[in-house]
């Protein structure tokens, strides 16, 4: 009889200690995902120029500047159309006229920063700041090509059979979709990349008028990123509860 209740006990105690330890694993995952939001997987919209819209859920809006972009959502701008979208302290971009591009990933943690853009159509201007704290990793994809950065100024350009990838400042490592292709450039360097091969050249006029923009790109950047993303956030919510709070009078009409 004692040994049977010690089999018992002995099995009560490895089933609590399997259901304690999936609990466990739960709620680590649940504190890393809370960790994730709490330090960002958003962007932020810190300026605009003409008809540049957003495409969520299959639903299509108007930016505007403060407009929240998440992962997964997709900028679209027209003619004489931009958007400045700022990432992190250290990173923004602008995104050009014509363009189409969809936030793949923003990652923020205390150590390192990783942000993936796909550039379906049209061009990216981008700076990104390098920080002794941390590593902030950069890639932008277009159909044929992809740009990974940690910290420079740099042009993708994509049109319909090959991208263009210029640099101002720094080194940017340039790979082929399937991977069988990749080059380093550097300053006044530039890539122009097919699906069959990558042709390095120096930079031309027209790209080198197109980095003249970066300074008016950076004037836009807002100081202490995360706490105006979060203050936005807040901001927008509070709109959003007093919404939900005024109530419609009732239609006289309706029976």
């Amino acid at each position: 009889m004692k040994n049977n209740l010690k089999l018992i006990l002995f099995i009560f105690v490895l089933a609590s200690n399997h259901l304690f330890s999936q609990e466990t694993k739960k709620s680590l995952i649940d504190e890393e995902i809370k960790k994730r939001d709490a330090s960002g997987s958003k962007a932020l919209v810190v300026f605009k120029k003409g008809n540049t819209f957003l495409v969520r859920d299959n639903k299509k809006s108007e930016i505007q500047p403060n407009t929240i972009i998440q992962e997964n959502d997709v900028i679209k701008t027209e003619n004489d159309s931009y958007v400045n979208l700022q990432l992190s302290n250290g990173v923004i971009v602008r995104i050009g006229a014509n363009s189409q591009v969809t936030l793949n990933q923003v990652l923020r943690k205390e150590n390192r920063e990783e942000y993936n853009l796909q550039l379906s159509q049209g061009e990216v201007l981008s700076k990104v700041e390098k920080d002794k704290k941390k590593q902030i990793k950069l890639d932008i994809q277009s159909p044929t090509a992809i740009a990974s950065v940690r910290g420079t100024e740099f042009l993708v350009e994509s049109k319909s059979n090959s991208t263009t990838i210029a640099v101002n400042e720094g080194k940017v490592e340039v790979s082929s979709i399937d991977g069988s292709q990749k080059q380093t450039i550097e300053a006044g360097e530039k890539i122009v990349a097919t699906f069959n091969e990558q042709k390095k050249s120096i930079m031309d006029t027209y790209e080198k008028q197109k980095f003249k923009m970066i300074q008016e790109l950076e004037k836009t950047k807002k100081q202490n990123f995360e706490n105006v993303l979060k203050q936005i956030e807040q901001n927008q919510k509070m709109i959003e509860e007093q919404k939900n709070k005024i109530q419609l009078p009732p239609n006289p009409f309706q029976k």
